[in-house]
């Protein structure tokens, strides 16, 4: 009996052999196939869940058995067993980390091997298209070198030509800009010009132009600045008296060549109602909370 426990006992000692590299290949790609068991497009709830638990055990099983392999096409599919897996089971933040992975795994498989296409297509097309880890020059980078060298397949032309259109706007925002226009310094105008500074800023917040951002939000700072010094506490959303509105004139006259304030500088304007509680929130994302305020 006691030999029989101690036979028993080694047994499970020993080591699961590993498979061969194929063998996690084919595996692989079982598990990413879009007809196969874990293909899912169905809402997310607690039966879902526990199949994509399982699904990612087994990808990780695999990780972590061919840590050493210099095989690029093993590595350029386990990276995209994490991207498929995010997508099939997992929504919002939460995929963040897998596609990071997904970007790890295809730098790696490159690295192996340039000549690994599907593997620079892939990262190409994931930079951008997901907006979680988006790079849009990077992206249009690989897909254009590939393009050039007649390697880029058909379905990735439409991928490229997008990201051409988000990176080649027209609109550059010019390093300075002139307050001395408001010859007429009426709130209708003020408001007016806030509407074509909020949309400046969303167009570079969604192209991620964090240089130009920058520097339109601190242009419309100081036209905030100067808004505030023409009206005080007024946020121009209904007309003003004719002693406000020529007293305005003059003051824009005296201060429009001297406005060099900037949000990093003095913070937030704390009696301006001309910029709203989201314009300070696209000031806070851009350059951090500030712990400074100014009177204007």
């Amino acid at each position: 009996m006691f030999n029989f426990l101690k036979n028993m006992f080694s047994i499970s000692k020993q080591p699961i052999e590993k498979k061969s590299e194929d063998s996690y290949l084919n595996e692989l790609e079982e598990l990413i196939d879009g007809f196969g068991y874990y293909a899912n497009s169905e809402p997310i709830n607690s039966e879902i869940t526990k199949k994509g638990n399982e699904m990612l055990q087994r990808i990780e099983v695999i990780e972590k058995n061919i840590t050493n392999t210099t095989d690029t096409n093993l590595v350029c599919i386990l990276g995209l067993s994490f991207l498929t897996y995010s997508k099939w089971y997992l929504r919002g933040i939460e995929q963040k980390v897998y596609l990071e992975k997904c970007i790890k795994y295809l730098n790696n498989s490159i690295l192996l091997s340039s000549e690994n296409i599907t593997a620079r297509e892939k990262l190409g097309k994931l930079l951008i298209d997901e907006k979680l880890v988006r790079d849009l020059e990077k992206g249009k980078s690989i897909l254009t070198k590939l393009n050039i060298n007649n390697q880029l397949k058909p379905q990735f032309n439409s991928t490229l030509s997008k990201a051409k259109r988000q990176t080649t706007k027209t609109y550059k925002a010019p390093n300075s800009y002139n307050y001395c226009k408001f010859s007429d310094p009426s709130p209708a105008v003020f408001r007016e010009e806030r509407i074509l500074f909020r949309t400046k800023i969303r167009q570079f917040k969604k192209e991620k132009k964090i240089n130009e951002l920058e520097i339109v939000l601190n242009q419309y700072y100081n036209l905030g600045v100067l808004v505030t010094l023409c009206y005080g506490n007024f946020d121009c959303n209904s007309a003003t008296s004719g002693i406000e509105y020529e007293n305005a004139k003059v003051i824009v006259k005296e201060n429009c060549k001297k406005l060099k304030y900037s949000f990093l500088e003095n913070g937030y304007i704390s009696n301006s109602s001309f910029l709203s509680k989201t314009d300070w929130k696209n000031f806070d994302s851009t350059f951090g909370i500030s712990d400074k305020k100014v009177v204007i």
